[in-house]
């Protein structure tokens, strides 16, 4: 059965070929834009290898009863994640932002619809002014135009 140690083990080890596997496609890219995957790439190896460091060095916890919620909400956060992709191919990057974020929020369990439309809107744009106007990158290419 699966401690809270071993999942944390378990996610420094994804979490280290993912990041090792971004680098590595990273050199294919232009040097202008190879650079902050790469950066990201190495940050997040080196959390990865921090907190599993720390975990390593915890003692052992007691087996726990095994609890499928987690393994749920695992499920639920990798195929929104799936959906976005596929729906920024589709509607483009601001459309699938919104909805992806607005979505989140509620699966996440935020409930004050208030303040989800806002802060959904104020990261996306956010998002849209560092990335496409501040840092010159192009956004991803829809196939339905607005």
């Amino acid at each position: 059965m699966m401690t809270d140690r071993n999942k944390d083990l378990l996610f420094c080890a994804l979490a280290i070929v993912a990041a090792l596997s971004v680098l590595v496609a990273s050199f294919s890219y232009q040097s202008a834009s190879a650079y902050f995957p790469q950066l990201l790439a190495v940050f997040i190896a080196m959390l990865a290898v921090v907190l599993g460091l720390q975990r390593l060095k915890a003692p052992a916890e007691p087996v726990e009863k095994p609890d499928h919620a987690d393994l749920l909400g695992f499920a639920k956060v990798v195929i929104s994640i799936l959906a976005y992709t596929g729906a920024m191919l589709v509607v483009g990057f601001p459309i699938a932002t919104v909805l992806f974020l607005t979505l989140m929020m509620l699966t996440l369990g935020e409930r004050r619809l208030h303040l989800i439309l806002p802060v959904a809107l104020g990261l996306t744009g956010l998002l849209y002014f560092l990335f496409f106007w501040f840092l010159g990158v192009y956004p991803p290419e829809a196939m339905i135009t607005f």
